[in-house]
């Protein structure tokens, strides 16, 4: 468990009357990558401005989603939605993304109702992660909470 005093959270009261577009017969195993993936997909698609990726964050995330980024012990209101998730993928200045499989017994699973993913963000040139557990309900980000922390890599002697 990563435990820090610089926190990120997305949070939304209630997921929207969305249509879940999740397959219903999909695995646990299936469903952990398809929500990682999609996790990562909006942390890269919230860098960019175009047309095109504000549609895609408008499906990704349900509009409710509220953002914050705190340092120490205070928390800050990023805004909602799509905004909200750019003012953070900002801040964070991500280049490098990570996560662990699912390593466990696959089986039938509700893929429309309530999951998460943790994935670990990484800012190379800051030498920050950013490890960040997101909630999806209907197949979009309900909430998401993390962590800014420094690290250090290297090889063993």
């Amino acid at each position: 468990m990563v435990i820090s005093t610089f926190f990120l959270v997305v949070s939304a009261a209630t997921a929207s009357a969305a249509p879940c577009d999740l397959r219903s017969d999909m695995g646990a195993r299936e469903l952990h990558e398809v929500l990682a993936q999609r996790a990562v997909e909006l942390v890269g698609t919230a860098a960019r401005s175009d047309a095109e990726s504000r549609d895609r964050l408008d499906q990704l995330i349900d509009p409710d989603a509220a953002f914050g980024l705190g340092a120490g012990d205070v928390g800050r209101p990023m805004g909602s939605g799509a905004e909200g998730a750019r003012a953070v993928v900002a801040l964070m200045k991500a280049d490098r993304y990570r996560y662990l499989g699912w390593d466990y017994m696959d089986g039938p699973v509700d893929a429309c109702g309530e999951h998460e993913a943790s994935i670990e963000f990484i800012a190379s040139a800051d030498r920050q992660v950013y490890p960040v557990t997101f909630h999806f309900h209907n197949g979009r980000v309900v909430e998401a909470k993390g962590w800014s922390r420094s690290f250090r890599e290297g090889a063993l002697p």
